[in-house]
């Protein structure tokens, strides 16, 4: 008997080869097939099976436990998402519930200050319609009174005249002189009907201020006396009348500032420069005067007027926005000039202020500033 794995040769009765220890079977087995190398396949056992592996098995339990595990837990989150917004969703609808029956409840409020409101109208108007009559009334009553005093005056008129020729007679016999209507009764009668001729204008400007106001005849009264007043005051435009000089910025430098003031020192090294940041678009100055002037235009000097080199290096206004109180803004342009330039208004105007507003300037090779050497009117 040969070893199968060495092919040494063995008694019969071994059970193991001693040259390489693999177990033989005890006696020869003929009849099986020899392999190229010595071995034969029957000297396997057939009742042993293969081993398998239990790590790989354990690992494939693993993997399959965690994907259980994070499954649960996504179904777990998908559940609480979609419950939060089942809750949501039934919080707005009882909002929007909630604030449909506030509305509800609202509008019969609403209906009843309206139908309060139209009640309160009524009773006005009811109200001004029994003081309109009233009103009528009592100018048909003066009406009526009218004619009476005069009746009665010309009969008064009349008796004093008798008397007066009664008494002529008597005084003719008495050798008494014979005293007439005197020159002082007459200036006394022009100095009334002066008076009364006023008293009527100043009631004419007050029906009209009433008309356009419907203020009181005494507050009309006054405001008539006081455009009266005012037209009468206009005087022609001076720089003495200038009060005040007011500007939205000015530029402070060198421990000084290029304030507005400057505008009519008459002085053209000094000017006023605005203070904002880039080319002072939108930046201002207002004149305020003493009283009411007359004007019909205004002389300017734009840009820094002190050197032709300082001129080009500031920035000098292109277009100006006039503005005066009560009438319309009016836009004028002005030209990239080194002088005065003269720019008359379309009509004269009277006014107690002006406002000048740079929209848009000549820009200066090195600086953004704006600059208004002086600003005069006439």
């Amino acid at each position: 008997m040969r070893c199968p794995k060495c092919g040494q040769e063995l008694a019969e009765d071994v059970k193991f080869c001693k040259r390489c220890g693999t177990p033989v079977a005890a006696g020869s087995q003929p009849g099986l097939p020899e392999t190229s190398d010595g071995l034969t396949a029957a000297l396997r056992e057939p009742g042993k099976k293969k081993k398998g592996h239990p790590v790989l098995l354990v690992f494939l339990i693993l993997v399959l436990f965690a994907a259980g595990a994070g499954g649960a837990v996504l179904g777990v989150k998908i559940w609480r998402a979609r419950k939060d917004e089942s809750q949501t969703q039934t919080a707005s609808q009882s909002v929007k519930k909630n604030k449909s029956r506030k509305s509800e409840k609202e509008e019969p409020e609403d209906e009843g200050d309206t139908q309060q409101g139209d009640s309160s109208k009524e009773k006005r108007r009811d109200d001004k319609g029994s003081e309109e009559p009233a009103a009528d009334r009592s100018g048909e009553d003066r009406k009526a009174e009218e004619p009476a005093s005069a009746a009665s005056e010309e009969s008064a008129a009349d008796r004093s005249g008798e008397d007066r020729k009664e008494e002529e007679p008597a005084s003719a016999a008495s050798g008494e002189p014979v005293t007439g209507t005197s020159k002082e009764d007459g200036k006394a009668g022009e100095t009334k009907e002066d008076t009364s001729g006023k008293d009527a204008e100043t009631l004419e400007l007050a029906a009209e201020g009433n008309e356009a106001g419907g203020k009181d005849p005494k507050e009309g009264t006054a405001a008539a006396s006081e455009s009266s007043e005012s037209r009468r005051e206009a005087v022609p435009v001076t720089m003495d009348h200038v009060e005040l000089v007011m500007a939205s910025s000015s530029l402070s430098e060198y421990n000084m500032t290029h304030s507005p003031k400057r505008l009519y020192d008459g002085d053209l090294s000094s000017a006023w420069v605005e203070g904002a940041e880039g080319q002072g678009i939108g930046e201002s100055v207002t004149f305020c005067f003493d009283q009411t002037c007359r004007l019909t235009g205004f002389l300017i000097y734009g840009g820094y007027q002190k050197s032709t080199d300082l001129y080009q290096k500031n920035s000098r206004p292109a277009k100006l926005r006039v503005f005066i109180p009560g009438y319309e803004e009016t836009i004028y342009l002005l030209g990239d000039e080194f002088g005065a330039q003269e720019i008359p208004l379309e009509f004269p105007v009277e006014a107690d202020e002006i406002t000048f507003t740079i929209e848009e300037v000549y820009p200066g090779s090195k600086y953004e500033d704006t600059v208004i050497s002086e600003l005069t009117f006439y």
